[in-house]
């Protein structure tokens, strides 16, 4: 037994997998912290505005179609495992050109448009636009480490951001103002953008298969802008289309109809969606590994139905624990003022659930160039349950809208894996 644990410890993608579920310890534990005093020192009224801003800013990714940061993760770790350096260039310089391009756009007119018609929520929520920016010169420095599997480095980048962040967002806390909340994160994103142009040029020089910092930049001219738009959209509509329907409209929903439900509603999820970081590591270790594999001849199938049996069975056990033990986090971190949030949670497992089951979908998908058939069964499912979540809210309010959200995660699961097993029917 012990031998055989020792061969697991051998194989990268046990050690990548372990490496990136360390950080995650340090995710849940820190942004357990923040959220906490965020909830207490905010309030159930103060936390109802600041779930509507942060909502808003959230409806800002769903007009970003680009897709570029989801196809590069995939291709570049196929260009990196094919040690094709030329392939690597010319993908981070299109990620760099089509992302400083599509959130440029965004933001300023985002910036217009909550000026004008915004309202107190939309004023805040247009400067914390301005992170989608700040955030890109840090995404291509993880973005670049994860595809060449370096997960050590990648975990020790985002912890760092993580804890600066959640000390300058603690500080302003204090004040008990929303707007020093969102300058906190500003100012975060401001750090550690200046922190990614000073640290590529380094890693850069460590891997031969990446550009350097000038050769990149000279490439930007020279690369098409639709090199690789196709992919990306398909991807990107896919993945917006369930965001919006699952994560973002039942927020805003309840931001119009009754914000004391949005509170309990946005900690009820907090609750129930903290141990998402546990299987995070693993999500993302088979973000790179996926394609990076299959480039080699390696059946996507079969990598696919290993980690999807794994990841369930563990993830169903933990969901169960969870089950158990929420109502006590809930008035153990936020108080009993956020009492009536309890029985939300329990209709929120079937987000837990589906987390387990979905690991591995969105990578299988752009591993097999397939967004359409994900677009189509996303479609199905929204159809399907939209009316059913309007009702639930309208007449449930934040407790209908719990059970729209763990019903719409579990069917988009369960339908993921079967268009995926069918796409892959010949490699068995």
């Amino acid at each position: 037994m012990i031998a055989r644990a020792g061969g697991l410890l051998q194989r990268k993608f046990i050690r990548d997998t372990l490496t990136l579920q360390t950080g995650q310890f340090f995710v849940i534990a820190i942004a357990g912290l923040t959220q906490a005093i965020l909830a207490r020192g905010l309030g159930v009224d103060r936390l109802g505005f600041y779930t509507t801003v942060v909502t808003q800013f959230a409806l800002l990714g769903t007009f970003e179609i680009s897709g570029a940061a989801l196809i590069i993760k995939t291709l570049l770790a196929k260009a990196l495992g094919a040690n094709d350096a030329d392939a690597a260039r010319e993908q981070l310089a299109w990620f760099v050109k089509v992302a400083f391009l599509s959130n440029g756009l965004l933001v300023f007119g985002f910036f217009i448009a909550f000026s004008l018609y915004g309202g107190e929520a939309g004023q805040l929520t247009r400067w914390l636009a301005f992170t989608r920016l700040l955030d890109l010169p840090f995404a291509v420095v993880t973005l670049s480490q994860s595809a060449r599997r370096s997960m050590r480095r990648v975990v020790q980048l985002e912890t760092a951001r993580l804890i600066v962040g959640s000390v300058l967002t603690i500080a302003a806390v204090f004040t008990l103002r929303v707007e020093a909340i969102i300058a906190a994160q500003l100012v975060t994103s401001a750090l550690f953008c200046a922190l990614g142009v000073y640290r590529y040029p380094r890693f850069a020089r460590e891997d031969a298969r990446l550009p350097s910092l000038p050769v990149l930049l000279c490439e930007l001219p020279r690369v098409p802008l639709r090199r690789y738009m196709g992919q990306g959209v398909l991807f990107s509509i896919d993945k917006n289309l369930s965001a919006f329907t699952v994560e973002i409209l039942p927020f805003l929903i309840l931001s119009a109809w009754n914000k004391i439900d949005l509170a309990y509603l946005a900690i009820a999820y907090k609750v129930i969606t903290y141990p998402g970081p546990f299987i995070t590591g693993f999500a993302r270790n088979l973000e790179s590994y996926l394609p990076f594999k299959t480039s080699q001849g390696a059946s996507l199938r079969a990598i696919f139905i290993r980690a999807t049996l794994a990841s369930s069975l563990l993830w169903s056990a933990g969901t169960v624990a969870l089950a158990f033990v929420a109502p006590f986090v809930l008035l153990g971190v936020f108080g009993v003022e956020y009492a009536p949030a309890i029985g939300w949670m329990y209709p929120l497992l079937l987000q837990s659930l589906a987390v387990g089951l979905g690991v591995g979908l969105g990578t299988a998908f752009r591993t097999l160039n397939k967004p359409q058939h994900s677009i189509v069964e996303s479609i199905i499912v929204t159809i399907l349950l939209l009316p059913i979540g309007v009702y639930l809210i309208m007449n449930y309010g934040g407790y209908g809208a719990a059970w729209y959200i763990g019903l719409s995660w579990l069917l988009n699961a369960v339908a993921g894996i079967g268009v995926v097993l069918w796409l892959t029917r010949k490699q068995r």
